[in-house]
């Protein structure tokens, strides 16, 4: 077939194309006078061409074609992402506390803007992870350019790591081609793998209800509480470990069984690891009723298991206890450490009152457009509260008594709502432990089981068995505006009157359609508003950035690797008068420089032991923290600015016990002492180096 064939049988997408070409094309002319023009072209493109493939194909058609090959169409997405190094990183903040504005044009997001509260990730954990690209041995088991000494590295070589097929490809791409590319790997392939996991567990809860699943997948991985919290792990291992142990108990191949096996044994091995038992713990039991759902699910398939099946079994179980038991004894110095610290290692917790948060979902639409101080915070799950555990009761009562899956998930939820409202007894929530949580925390697990709830319930609910139409307007109305009410109290002025009289309608037709016995359409356009809602929580939420030129494209970042490159063992002091004030040692790590007060994950002992020989401030530094280091002319003093920020006010006398040769400033320090000398080797854009010298 000539290509003018092919061109006339496929004239309609041959018309997008065009279309969308010339679309983008004016657009990025316009776009591109502040920001990359070929960037912009080629995102734009694909939106656009994307957007009007609507109208010139089978809607459904399009669809089913993008779902059936959803894991082909990701790897593409991927693999696009990361030959262009887009990534998702606030990093540009870097620019409004650095040398402002001496950045290249790479340096600022393409698409959508920066967000400063996402700090635990721009200025915490992305410059410890660029720092490991200056280590002699990057998967070591130290980091020594963290806290200016030996700190455990996250990203050591163990079993779990090495393992994981994520991490080897990671490994491949940094040594071929470089760590930009492994940073923008590393940002997407989470994202993918939790949205593609999640759904096939769906599917599995839903017996293959498609529409559904996506649904129910996009009120979890596109939601606030996902997206701002920064794609917390669990949930990707929990449903890699579930979705593993279904298919290894149906599958009749042995090979597949052996893959199966080993995908429940790293999943499960990287959940335990994820060590933050805040959500692990709640998250453990709503995992646990689902598991035990499979085993009752599969015990015809269980039962037919042969000794090769049950050798393979075993083998995954001795392989995950492996990973987890390595692993631990890898970062026993990190787990004995932060487990003796004041915060969080001591924070014990019995409950509170903190349901209304599973309103959130309401506020969360509003998050990227309208500033608020700490949407990370208030992030929810798309909960659809309360409607999930009142459909949950109803469709028990309708009959579905002896359902293993929902009865499990009321139980779990009855438990978590008693935790995020009442609270537990001590020894109950010793018991269940379940103090090792907070409520703050528990109740963002107890919104993602109302996720799974509303699927759980749909699927087993058939259009015939929901509730008349005359009371379930009612219902829908009522519980509107009781999630509106929340909500409002939840964040107060936060929402406009206008708003809330929208979104009032937008859900009671939402819950109205899930309630009632309607048609199908109606119904399904109830779980395709739900879908669009979640996109519109969440299409502007992450920039889209290129490579990493906000840190390295400044020309104080030549100056502090030249002097690393010269004395790479000399320890630095960052000191700040910016607004995030840890911002410029988080800076200077990522640039390589060992630096004394870049972020302390666990307490520099043997540096606290020579400034607080008595420990007398031991409550205060004992803890995880950002770390200020300011100069006075008095007696060193450590003082609590947060529960997870100190400022060490640092005498002059007192810099040697440091051990520090450089200082980063923002600031110019010129005081005479008769204990040390501040030579400036640097002055550009507001930022100054000095030399240490010693009296």
């Amino acid at each position: 077939m000539n290509i003018k064939n092919i061109l006339m049988r496929n004239y309609r997408v041959v018309f997008v194309v065009f279309i969308s070409f010339v679309f983008a094309y004016v657009s990025s002319g316009i776009i591109g006078e502040s920001k990359p023009r070929f960037d912009c072209f080629q995102l734009l493109f694909i939106a656009f061409t994307f957007v009007l493939l609507h109208f010139v194909t089978n809607v459904k058609k399009f669809y089913l074609f993008i779902f059936e090959k959803r894991w082909i169409i990701a790897g593409i997405i991927l693999l696009f992402m990361v030959v262009n190094k887009y990534h998702g990183d606030s990093i540009s903040c870097y620019d409004y506390y650095i040398q402002s504005g001496m950045v290249s044009e790479y340096s600022y997001p393409i698409f959508g803007r920066e967000r400063h509260i996402r700090s635990d990730e721009w200025n915490v954990d992305t410059p410890i992870n660029l720092s490991t690209q200056y280590l002699e041995n990057p998967y070591g088991k130290y980091n020594n350019l963290v806290r200016g000494t030996n700190t455990i590295n996250s990203n050591m070589l163990t079993v779990a790591f090495i393992l994981n097929p994520v991490n080897v490809i990671s490994l491949l791409i940094r040594y071929m081609f470089g760590y930009e590319y492994m940073f923008s790997y590393g940002w997407y392939v989470n994202i993918f793998l939790t949205f593609l996991f999640q759904l096939e567990l769906f599917l599995i809860m839903s017996s293959r209800k498609k529409l559904l699943s996506i649904c129910g997948t996009c009120m979890v991985v596109l939601s606030s509480h996902y997206l701002w919290w920064g794609f917390p792990s669990l949930i990707l291992y929990s449903s890699l470990a579930l979705v593993c142990s279904y298919y290894f108990f149906k599958s009749e191949s042995i090979r597949r069984r052996i893959a199966y096996a080993y995908g429940t044994a790293l999943g499960t091995a990287n959940f335990v690891l994820v060590l933050y038992p805040a959500w692990e713990v709640p998250m453990g039991f709503c995992s646990l009723v689902i598991f035990i759902w499979i085993v009752h699910e599969c015990w015809d398939d269980i039962k037919r298991m042969r000794k090769p099946e049950w050798a393979i079994l075993v083998s995954a179980l001795v392989l995950c206890i492996v990973m987890i038991s390595q692993s631990m004894i890898a970062q026993r110095e990190y787990m004995e450490a932060i487990t003796n610290t004041v915060y969080p290692g001591k924070r014990v917790d019995y409950g509170g009152f903190t349901i209304r948060k599973l309103a959130n979902y309401i506020t969360a639409i509003l998050y990227p457009y309208i500033d608020y101080i700490n949407p990370s915070e208030k992030g929810m799950y798309i909960t659809l509260f309360p409607l999930p555990l009142f459909m949950a009761v109803y469709t028990w009562w309708k009959g579905n008594m002896k359902n293993w899956l929902l009865n499990g998930l009321i139980i779990i939820s009855v438990f978590l709502t008693c935790y995020t409202t009442i609270g537990l007894p001590p020894v109950l929530a010793k018991m269940t432990l379940m103090t090792n949580s907070t409520a703050a925390r528990a109740v963002d697990i107890l919104g993602y089981i109302q996720v799974i709830l509303f699927v759980v319930t749909l699927a087993n609910l058939n259009i015939a068995s929901r509730m008349n139409r005359k009371y379930a307007i009612v219902l829908a109305a009522v519980m509107s505006g009781i999630v509106i009410s929340f909500a409002d109290y939840e964040m107060p002025d936060y929402m406009s009157g206008e708003y809330k009289i929208i979104i009032f309608g937008v859900f009671v037709l939402i819950f109205y359609s899930c309630l009632a016995n309607v048609s199908e359409k109606i119904y399904k356009f109830g779980l395709m508003s739900i879908i669009g809602i979640a996109v519109i929580t969440s299409i502007y939420v992450r920039p889209i950035v290129k490579g990493l030129d906000a840190i390295y494209s400044k020309p104080v970042t030549k100056e502090i690797q030249k002097l690393v490159l010269e004395d790479n063992d000399a320890k630095w002091i960052a000191c700040s008068n910016v607004m995030v004030p840890y911002t410029p040692s988080q800076f200077v790590l990522a640039c390589g420089a060992p630096v004394i007060n870049s972020v302390n994950k666990y307490p520099n002992m043997d540096l606290w032991e020579k400034l607080d020989p008595n420990k007398n401030n031991e409550y205060v530094y004992n803890r995880y923290a950002h770390f200020v280091i300011n100069f006075i002319d008095g007696d060193t003093n450590v003082e609590e600015v947060y529960p997870d920020e100190i400022c060490l006010n640092l005498s002059y006398e007192d810099i040697k016990k440091t051990e520090a040769e450089y200082i980063f400033s923002t600031y110019p320090i010129e005081v005479d002492n008769k204990y040390v000398t501040f030579n400036q080797l640097y002055n550009e854009g507001g930022v100054y180096i000095y030399k240490i010298k010693y009296h």
